[in-house]
């Protein structure tokens, strides 16, 4: 079986796993030497509510993983849940290996028994009435919306991960950073960068970037007709006489785009320019979202640039600027 990151249950795990039914409550796992291993268990002795004594575990300073077994039973064997036990002070790579390498932890052990997942950074997370809480939600009937953001998670899940790229993840971000995509924002914020473009998986990955691209009309042509792409732009131009250079953020999402891949990138959006503007102190002086390369024109994001400057002009200073309607089935978000 292929692994996300290179790291695999160890056969003592495996074997503490296929034994766990009916004794074992619980079993903390952590990764350790390139392999997962059992670290500590707790006995069953009354009902998984009882039973749930897992505060011991959560040491602010090292994630785990926690399998936890529950009193109701699937053909036959009991269900399990996996708890993801990731403090904000870890270290970015054990962050980064707890993330990618939780699907080959189930895979291996056994999907068909994990019945949900539960995600915590600080104790509060995790505690018996936050996990009673949403055993709540699950149960009730899902949206349509939630259906959607389900299969895209099993999706993602079941994608790999390779380390031979690092990774930076920033706090609360689902989206690491490849170790090119963070060079390219170092470069772009010593000025040796005009251009970035960015694609969104399981990671946030360059696609190109130059030192050539400043005009609204050369990037027009490198949009993707059918899938999204973040782009990051230094755009000079003249405003007034005066040579302004603008840093602008680009959500292109086309019509044409898979639902899923729709749904990562709203997911990711916001996620990564905070981080971009926050980790790297890049002031993004505007955002646009289009959904069509034609969504693009020069003279109309320099009016957005310079519209509240333009606002606070005098009626007799300030032109009136016509500007054409979007096409229908087209959309442009300014902010």
């Amino acid at each position: 079986m292929s692994s996300q990151t290179g790291i695999t249950p160890s056969e003592g795990l495996k074997d503490v796993f296929s034994n766990a039914e009916p004794d074992t409550r619980a079993i903390r796992v952590v990764i350790r030497d390139e392999q997962m291993i059992p670290e500590g268990s707790i006995p069953a002795s009354g009902t998984w509510e009882e039973d749930y004594q897992i505060g011991q575990w959560l040491n602010p300073a090292s994630p785990c993983y926690i399998l936890y077994r529950l009193d109701s039973k699937t053909a036959e064997t009991f269900d399990w849940i996996i708890i993801s036990y990731v403090p904000d002070d870890s270290k970015v790579r054990e962050k980064m290996l707890y993330a990618a390498s939780r699907a080959t932890l189930t895979k291996v052990l056994g999907d068909n028994k994990f019945v949900d997942s539960l995600y915590g950074s600080i104790t509060d997370e995790l505690t018996l009435d936050s996990v009673k809480n949403h055993k709540k939600v699950m149960t009730l009937p899902l949206t349509l919306r939630e259906k959607e953001m389900k299969e895209l998670n099993r999706s993602e899940s079941e994608n790999d991960i390779s380390i031979t790229t690092r990774y930076t993840v920033a706090p609360s971000v689902a989206f690491p950073f490849s170790e090119e995509t963070q060079e390219a924002f170092q470069k772009f914020k010593n000025n040796e960068l005009t251009y970035i473009q960015l694609n969104v998986n399981e990671s946030v990955e360059l696609t190109e970037s130059n030192n050539e691209f400043t005009k609204i009309e050369q990037i027009r042509s490198r949009l993707p007709a059918e899938s999204p792409c973040f782009i990051f732009l230094k755009f000079p131009h003249d405003y007034k006489g005066v040579q302004v250079t603008s840093q602008i953020f680009i959500y292109s999402c086309p019509d044409k785009s898979k639902v899923k891949e729709k749904m990562t990138y709203s997911s990711a959006r916001n996620t990564v320019v905070n981080y971009v503007e926050s980790d790297y102190s890049i002031k993004l002086d505007k955002r646009i979202e289009i959904s069509h390369e034609s969504d693009l024109d020069e003279q109309s994001v320099i009016d957005d640039l310079h519209a509240s400057e333009s606002r606070k002009a005098s009626p007799a200073q300030s032109p009136i600027v016509h500007k054409r309607p979007a096409p229908p089935g087209r959309r442009r978000v300014r902010k």
